[in-house]
């Protein structure tokens, strides 16, 4: 189990996330509405804050991490891992599971919603997925909904409404969509949604044929992220 997924869940006493390729998993649905205005414990962001510390308050410390236990797990059916950090709050935890985000109760594991990303699949890259794009929670306050973001292999980014699970908005926002992927943890910052692009024609390369390797690079989008 990698270390953010364990992160996500030990935040209370508990570790969590057993991986499967078989089966289905069997889903609750939370009898009680998801609030968005839980204790926010962990953000999937880039390096977890806007200091680039790279680490998250956690309650584990050397006197309880003995009597840390096996409390719940999910299973994404047919998916071998879940690579990118979580969001959680003190009721719940915001992760990704092949093309599927999902909003489950930290210490129950019912599930509030869960939304797919887009269908899609090509000869060169294969299916569509969210597994390396970390979860980010946005929640400013006021008037604006709060929001989880993230986005897929494809370089689509999606904002989901954190309480509902219905999607805000979501776009392409690579500039090259043979190529374009996202994968990397996003920042809020001055108002602004910064989102890493980054560019699998190392890999594709192999396949391409008569084309040189490498036109496509690297890039960052700036995003108003309730409008994109």
């Amino acid at each position: 189990m990698r270390p953010h997924l364990a992160l996500a869940c030990m935040i209370s006493l508990m570790a969590c996330s057993k991986h499967s390729t078989t089966g289905k998993a069997r889903v609750t649905t939370c009898s009680e509405s998801l609030d968005t205005n839980s204790r926010l414990l962990a953000n999937g962001g880039f390096a977890f804050d806007t200091s680039n510390s790279g680490n998250n308050p956690s309650q584990i410390n050397s006197s309880n991490v003995s009597k840390l236990n096996l409390v719940l797990s999910h299973a994404a059916a047919g998916e071998t891992e879940k690579r990118g950090a979580p969001a959680v709050t003190q009721q719940a935890v915001f992760f990704t599971a092949g093309r599927s985000v999902i909003a489950m109760n930290r210490t129950s594991g019912c599930q509030y919603w869960s939304y797919d990303v887009v269908d899609k699949s090509t000869p060169l890259v294969g299916s569509n997925h969210v597994r390396s794009s970390s979860v980010y929670y946005l929640r400013e306050g006021g008037t604006k909904p709060p929001l989880i973001l993230v986005g897929d292999w494809y370089a689509n980014f999606y904002a989901i409404d954190a309480r509902s699970g219905r999607l805000v908005w979501s776009k392409f926002i690579g500039a090259d969509p043979a190529h374009h992927m996202i994968t990397g943890g996003v920042q809020f910052h001055g108002g602004k949604l910064f989102v890493p692009i980054a560019s699998k024609e190392v890999i594709t390369a192999l396949l391409e044929f008569g084309t040189m390797c490498c036109k496509s690079h690297g890039m960052l989008q700036a995003l108003d992220p309730y409008t994109g």
